[in-house]
């Protein structure tokens, strides 16, 4: 039979690209079900053992939508059912005395046949609880004049000490923390 996997975004170009992808690596093994939706959202789709937010993306949420987000997470879990997030401890940037950095060099990137560099600045407002990344991507080839493009993601960061009441809140009584994928203990200090 398998396993079945229901894949949620609210963007519809990232679920063609899912769709992309699963359809060129077929596996008999596993049924994905795609959907458009909010992680705000979940009621209509089923009953979980498992939800899963990955790749910090629980950050993109404002507070409200996060209360929402783990509240609905807790109405579809089965019982015995497990929330996973990937978050990472954010008391590194909350805790320094870092406001804005300069861009960086990021790393240069080939998309097609044009190349680009990356570079990154982060900004952050403690007292909004929020990190700003700005990214800006400009043209490495000589043959264009076209300006860099930049596009910030905005974290809304939850400190480690405020989960508990935060998940509690959500109806989610029993969590563990951990720094890394292999069960490390989580620190301030743990792969971010």
């Amino acid at each position: 039979a398998g396993s079945a996997v229901t894949g949620l975004d609210s963007h519809p170009g990232m679920l063609e690209r899912a769709q992309r992808r699963l359809d060129s690596h077929p596996d008999e093994t596993l049924r994905v079900h795609l959907a458009p939706g909010s992680m705000c959202e979940l009621d209509h789709l089923g009953r979980f053992e498992r939800v899963i937010v990955p790749f910090t993306a629980i950050y993109c949420l404002s507070r409200t939508e996060l209360n929402a987000c783990l509240a609905q997470a807790a109405r579809v879990l089965e019982p015995g059912g497990y929330l996973v997030l990937d978050a990472y401890p954010p008391e590194v940037f909350h805790l320094s005395e870092l406001s804005t950095t300069d861009f960086e060099h990021l790393r240069d990137l080939t998309i097609g046949e044009r190349a680009y560099r990356v570079d990154e600045r982060t900004q952050v407002l403690r007292s909004e609880q929020q990190i700003h990344v700005t990214y800006r991507h400009t043209r490495l080839d000589n043959e264009t004049t076209e300006a860099p493009s930049e596009y910030t993601i905005v974290h809304h960061y939850v400190l480690i000490s405020e989960w508990p009441e935060i998940l509690e809140r959500a109806g989610l009584t029993h969590y563990e923390f951990y720094g890394g994928f292999e069960g490390e203990p989580l620190t301030e200090d743990s792969d971010r």
